[in-house]
């Protein structure tokens, strides 16, 4: 960690920081590991790490011109510093829930101290957004000591980069796989917000050169499991909004080969024009979805009143909790208790996603003044409490006298969850949701409810969804994947189909109920599209290989199919033959949730909570 913030009562604080900062050189990291026999997959971080470098050094650029009398407009600054403040704590939550945990059981002592590191940066943030919100701006002191915040966040980001490329990237290639190296750094991407990784790719992609982005594709094929569905979101996400850095220069490239013929933005052009198969209806899904919405956008049941199946389904989880924890009580059995910190844990970590998308995309939207802090705050101090009462008790064991204290306070901390969540959920119910309904069409609440979703990371929309689609009734359910396809832009064609796929498992009949919400299965249509306008040359869709690049063995499965191989054209049934209802839930797993490497499938999701909490932090849509 670099010593923050010397000096900065003084006034030397400009000129200790004037001198020209030297970012860390990633080149030779970068060679450790070009040399290798074979490329290892943690590359990708170094192209993070990259961007990050570049990110802060036009930051202190910006904030030395500033306080040296250029005065430029101090608004895109700050757009700067919560984007940077939003991308990096993301990278750094990531790192703590998925690299140094794996990394912890294989090398101790190592974990810690990184995670410690990313408490102090996080500090710094919150000290420069304290000054940022300040009303100093037009003091002297301010110009100082924005850039010597800006300065001090420097030199210790680039610090603590620069010992992880040379002490924890190495521990990470010595001691994992070249297929384990690999499912880290997915498991690492599933782990980021959906609207930040949006957000995140183009950024990277725009911040590395021409060559970086060929080696960055190639890397990525190795990451992403062989699955045309989950490689074409990723695509989407990679494509620069500039085009400087388009997928399309992947075909220009005799050393890449592609098994597909379009680029993510094709496929979003190819899907105004496929004709769908399913349910004998012949339009494809936007020009479909858009002349039926005319009809629904005023009548039927407003799209926000979703808010209601995910407070039912969260309470009625609850319950089950409480239910659960009398039976321990009475029991005395405790056998099972890891089981039922798993389910806490789960219902955890929704309530707190569900907070940060009230937070940070509901209640700005409906009204600036609305706010529930505390009700958000105080359950997620009660999930803790929770969640430490389980640990003790697994970690220290239980006596006679110690037993019966211990099924009190868990039925007592059951019970108070509960009580604390139904009365956050009806005041919700009777100051929001009647704000929304009298405000907004039909349109902007789907948009809303679609952005609150991807508030989540896709490790958990995959658990979720279907957790979801469980609790609702046909018609609820249909309409909630109505609702999904006709919030997403056409850019999110892919991630819909993806997402449309995992709710559909949770249906109690099985089958599809996409072909009746939305008059076309979106797996179907996704498989039409392939078989129509791609010539796949290898079964995988985006596998880019070079001599020396191989894909180990794919990690995930599809589901909820038997077979999960990848597509095959010698395969003797006809995709189709199959029916709409047959074919609709074959979509890919994450193969995230049960890995080999000790780590947990649920997200960290309390820091992120504290991210859209601070009141100096950036919005996580920033």
């Amino acid at each position: 960690m670099g010593t923050p913030l010397s000096g900065r009562d003084g006034g030397g604080g400009v000129a200790v920081l004037s001198g020209t900062m030297n970012p860390v050189d990633c080149s030779s990291s970068k060679a450790s590991l070009d040399n290798s026999e074979q490329k290892s997959p943690i590359l990708f971080f170094l192209f993070f790490h990259k961007a990050i470098h570049l990110e802060l050094d036009a930051l202190h650029r910006s904030a030395m011109a500033f306080a040296t009398g250029q005065r430029v407009n101090i608004q895109p600054l700050f757009e700067r510093y919560h984007f940077l403040r939003s991308i990096y704590k993301h990278h750094s939550n990531a790192e703590d829930e998925v690299i140094f945990p794996a990394l912890d059981i294989r090398v101790k002592n190592v974990a810690q101290t990184y995670s410690l590191e990313h408490k102090g940066e996080s500090d710094l943030f919150d000290h420069l957004f304290e000054l940022l919100n300040s009303n100093m701006q037009n003091d002297e002191s301010f110009l100082r000591e924005l850039a010597s915040c800006t300065g001090a966040l420097q030199t210790s980001i680039s610090q603590h980069m620069s010992k992880e490329e040379e002490q924890v990237f190495p521990l990470l290639i010595e001691k994992f796989s070249f297929e384990e190296q690999a499912s880290l750094v997915w498991q690492f991407l599933c782990s980021i917000p959906v609207n930040m990784m949006a957000k995140f790719l183009p950024w990277l992609s725009s911040s590395i050169s021409h060559d970086e982005y060929q080696d960055m594709l190639k890397c990525l094929c190795k990451i992403v499991p062989k699955e045309k569905l989950l490689q074409q979101v990723i695509l989407t996400w990679m494509e620069d909004k500039n085009g400087s850095n388009s997928v399309k220069s992947w075909e220009d490239d005799p050393q890449i080969r592609c098994s597909t013929d379009y680029s993510a933005s094709t496929l979003t052009h190819q899907t105004e024009k496929v004709n769908c198969a399913c349910e004998s209806f012949k339009t494809g899904k936007r020009k479909y979805l858009g002349s039926s919405s005319v009809v629904t956008e005023t009548t039927g049941v407003h799209p926000i009143n979703e808010i209601l199946h995910w407070h039912n389904a969260i309470k009625r989880e609850l319950s089950d909790i409480a239910e659960e924890a009398r039976k321990i009580q009475l029991s005395g059995d405790f056998t099972n208790l890891s089981a039922f910190n798993e389910r806490l844990e789960f219902v955890a970590e929704i309530c707190i996603f569900h907070s940060i998308a009230e937070d940070k995309v509901i209640f700005p939207a409906v009204d600036g003044e609305l706010s529930f802090f505390q009700e958000h705050a105080e359950e997620e101090s009660q999930f803790n409490e929770f969640r430490c009462l389980i640990e003790n008790i697994q970690t220290a064991g239980l006596n006679s006298t110690s037993a019966a204290e211990f099924y009190a306070k868990l039925c007592s901390h059951a019970d108070q969850i509960m009580e604390t969540i139904q009365r956050h959920f009806h005041n919700e119910e009777v100051q929001v949701l009647p704000l929304a309904r009298k405000h907004f069409s039909f349109k902007r609440q789907r948009k809303l409810l679609y952005q609150s979703l991807c508030v989540m990371p896709l490790k958990l929309i995959e658990r979720v969804l279907p957790w979801l689609v469980r609790s609702l009734t046909e018609d609820e359910a249909r309409n909630f994947l109505k609702n999904i396809n006709l919030a997403a832009p056409a850019s999110d064609t892919a991630l819909v189909t993806l997402f449309s796929g995992w709710a559909c498992k949770g249906h109690k009949q099985g089958g599809c109920l996409s072909s009746s919400a939305i008059g076309c299965c979106p797996v179907k249509r996704f498989t039409d599209i392939e078989e129509n306008f791609v010539r796949p040359t290898c079964p995988c869709t985006l596998s880019i290989q070079t001599d020396d690049d191989k894909r180990p063995v794919k990690r995930n499965v599809s589901v909820p199919c038997q077979n999960n191989h990848a597509y095959d054209p010698s395969e003797t049934v006809n995709a189709h033959e199959l029916s709409c209802r047959d074919q609709s839930c074959c979509v890919p797993g994450l193969g995230v949730s049960s890995n080999n490497l000790g780590l947990s499938a649920l997200s960290t999701a309390k820091s992120l909570r504290s991210l859209s909490f601070n009141s100096f932090a950036p919005s996580l849509n920033s």
